[in-house]
Order: C-alpha cells, then sequence, then structure tokens
C-alpha cells in the first residue's frame, strides 16, 4: 500500500501559469536535519513529491547568516555551487524614509529619521554576540520605533525594541530644542545658536511643514534656507536637506538659492549646489 498525497493548490496555480516564485523565509533556521534535507532537496530539484516545477517557476530562500542569528546554520559547503548567493543589505535610510512616508504618511514620529542621520552607524547595528534577551536597532525595528513614539508610547518600550545603549542615545536626542519655521524665519541667526543635535532635530521635524509651505508659496521660508546654504555653510546639514527633499521640490530649492545669489561667492555656492542636485537626481 501507497499513500498518494495530493499537489498543493498553489503548486498546481504556478505549474499552470508556468512562472512565479516559491519564498522560504528563515531557510537555515531549520533545526530538523531530516525536515530541512527534504527542503534543500526540494529547491535543488524543483520537485515536491512527484511534482516537477515548471522552469518558470523560481524557489528564493531567505537565510540569515550564523553570526547574527542563534538559530541559523551554515549550508554545507559542498551544495553550495548550487545556489546563486546574493547577499542583501538593508535599505538606505532615504530609503526607509520613503518606505515610512508611503506606508504611514503622517502617522509616524518623524524625529526619528533625524536620529538616524545624524548616527547612521545605529541603523543596523547587530551585537558581536547574539546570546541573551537584549534587542539591537534594525530598519524594522525603527520603524515600530518611529510608530510608537507618535502615539506616544513610553521609552521602555523602545528600549525592549531597540536596547538600552541605543534608546538612551535617542532619549538624549530628543530632548534637544526643536524651533518653528516661523521663528526661524523672523530671526534666520537663531539658526547659529542651536547645537547640532537641534539643527538635525528642527530639520527632519519641520521637514513635512517645508514642503506643505512651498506648495503653496514657492517662496516660503525663502530667508532661512538662503542663511542654512549662504551664511552657516553646514555642509552636513545642507547635504541632508539635499538627500531629504523629495525630487519634485529640488528646483523650488533651487530657485529660492537663485534669488540670494547676489554676490560672486554666492554664485559660485550655487553652481556647487546645481551640481549636487545634478548627482542626486
Amino acid at each position: 500500500d501507497a499513500v498518494d498525497y495530493k499537489v498543493p493548490l498553489y503548486l498546481k496555480i504556478l505549474n499552470k501559469i508556468g512562472y512565479g516564485m516559491i519564498f522560504f523565509d528563515e531557510f537555515n533556521n531549520e533545526k530538523d536535519r531530516q525536515l530541512f534535507s527534504a527542503l534543500l532537496k526540494a529547491t535543488l530539484e524543483k520537485k515536491f513529491g512527484w511534482t516537477k516545477l515548471k522552469k518558470g517557476v523560481f524557489i528564493i530562500g531567505a537565510c540569515n547568516p550564523p553570526e547574527v542569528s542563534m538559530l541559523a546554520t551554515d549550508l554545507d559547503t559542498r551544495q553550495l555551487d548550487r545556489f546563486i548567493i546574493l547577499n542583501v543589505q538593508p535599505y538606505s535610510i532615504e530609503e526607509w524614509n520613503r518606505y515610512m512616508n508611503n506606508t504611514y504618511g503622517d502617522r509616524w514620529d518623524k524625529r526619528v529619521l533625524g536620529f538616524l542621520l545624524k548616527n547612521p552607524s545605529l541603523y543596523y547595528s547587530p551585537p558581536s554576540d547574539v546570546s541573551g534577551m537584549e534587542n539591537f536597532p534594525t530598519p524594522r525595528s525603527w520603524s515600530t520605533v518611529a510608530v510608537l513614539l507618535y502615539h506616544k508610547y513610553p521609552m521602555s518600550w523602545i528600549t525592549g525594541l531597540i536596547g538600552e545603549n541605543a534608546s538612551g542615545l535617542l532619549e538624549a536626542f530628543l530632548d534637544n530644542r526643536i524651533i518653528s519655521l516661523d521663528e526661524l524665519e523672523k530671526n534666520p541667526e537663531m539658526w547659529s545658536e542651536l547645537n547640532l543635535d537641534s539643527k538635525w532635530l528642527t530639520l527632519t521635524y519641520q521637514l513635512d511643514n517645508l514642503i506643505e509651505a512651498w506648495n503653496k508659496d514657492k517662496k516660503a521660508y525663502s530667508k532661512i534656507i538662503q542663511y542654512i546654504f549662504y551664511e552657516q555653510q553646514d555642509k552636513e546639514i545642507i547635504y541632508v536637506i539635499l538627500r531629504i527633499i523629495p525630487v519634485e521640490h529640488y528646483k523650488t530649492l533651487l530657485d529660492i538659492l537663485d534669488d540670494g545669489a547676489t554676490t560672486e561667492d554666492r554664485k559660485e555656492k550655487l553652481n556647487r549646489w546645481y551640481k549636487e542636485v545634478q548627482i542626486l537626481v
């Protein structure tokens, strides 16, 4: 006697279409060696039971490096040449910002973006020792942090997501002063009185207000923009502005800078910013 298993519906659909993808998450986390061997066999042969996958159906497995996961194990070196190994890096902070805006709109704390731009090494910071129960910063945990802070959750929750070191630095960063765009426009020199953390914090926190103002008035807040670019020349801050302002608003920014290019020195700087924008676009 024999048991004849029915073909899973998703395999029937994929083979009928003739193309598609089967995705195995946490591929190398399986501790049952028999089950893992069966998984490897199915992946290598593109065959599940008696069902052979069509040529256009691909199998993809996501693996964690053993050095950052207690559950992960190395694949057998004798089988590696049967796979195409791709090392996938976390998306950039700018891409994370776009993801957060597309997913959550205004319902996340933009101050987290300022912190990450100021402290990029904490964007993804796995510990050297993966044992223990303390969490560490990842792009996914930062997304949760930004949403929780927006909804006024306590810092103890934040610590539970990213660990004591990162949450302590974040809490200190968030304690810095934020100045409104209206105040800065009336008195641009106030910008020079801010410490660096306050500048990063104000910039990222007020970005949406700046864009909203530009949608109504292309010359809005031109004094503070010209002051930052021409008078203060905060290179770090300027490059952050160029990185996080949406591409469709580059022209507005450059027009404001063009209006302020009243000296040869400023015209020279303006040409530099034009070149930077061309590179970014």
